[in-house]
């Protein structure tokens, strides 16, 4: 690894400057844990957020041609402590980082519990798929999702007696409840995804595989 990161003479240098202003892709690929490159990876994906931020400034506040940053395994391989302060301030600057994170308390771990607080809440769009058991986080969609009403009807029917004559009430009582459970946001199939937008309500959607 110190090998691959040291200058040599048949070796191209990274600029992460050019690289920013062109429309070329950076794959960065490392596995997690001890003696992994997972700081170097963090490292290079940070200069390559500042870069974008100098070039936009110099562009009137923005990148002409945006720039897209998947981080996947974030909180593993790609931990930046300022990301959750930079992440509202990134959309603004034409940068649209995308965190992939195995569940919210992971985010948690890595940045702290107003920091993950400060990213989420920061985030245009959350997906949330199956498999997840944090019952407080699902609580928390399931209030994103909201609730709907709905009318019970109900018959009740009189014999009467005692001289009294026999009759039938109709009536009516309206019920909230939650469009997704808790329970219902655990046992998400692998196909299905809820889609929580700042723009619009939340959705169920279908993957593409």
């Amino acid at each position: 690894m110190l090998a691959w990161c040291e200058p040599g003479q048949a070796k191209e240098p990274f600029d992460p400057v050019a690289f920013v202003g062109s429309t070329d892709s950076l794959f960065l690929l490392s596995q997690e844990g001890t003696g992994s490159a997972g700081p170097i990876v963090a490292a290079l994906v940070k200069a390559v957020l500042s870069a974008a931020e100098k070039k936009a400034a110099t562009n009137g506040g923005r990148l002409p041609v945006p720039l897209v940053a998947v981080l996947d395994e974030a909180a593993n391989i790609c931990r930046i402590p300022e990301l959750p302060d930079k992440y509202s301030h990134y959309g603004s600057r034409g940068i649209m980082p995308i965190t992939i994170l195995q569940s919210y308390e992971q985010g948690e771990e890595a940045w702290g519990r107003a920091g993950m607080a400060k990213l989420f809440s920061a985030a245009n769009l959350t997906t949330v798929g199956g498999s997840i058991t944090s019952t407080d986080f699902l609580k928390r969609v399931s209030d994103l999702i909201g609730t709907y009403q709905y009318n019970e009807r109900t018959v009740s029917y009189n014999s009467g007696g005692q001289g009294r004559p026999g009759g039938t009430s109709i009536g009516s009582q309206r019920h909230t409840e939650n469009i997704l459970e808790v329970s219902d946001l655990a046992a998400l199939p692998a196909d299905r995804i809820v889609v929580i937008s700042s723009a619009c309500p939340p959705v169920l959607a279908k993957t593409t595989p």
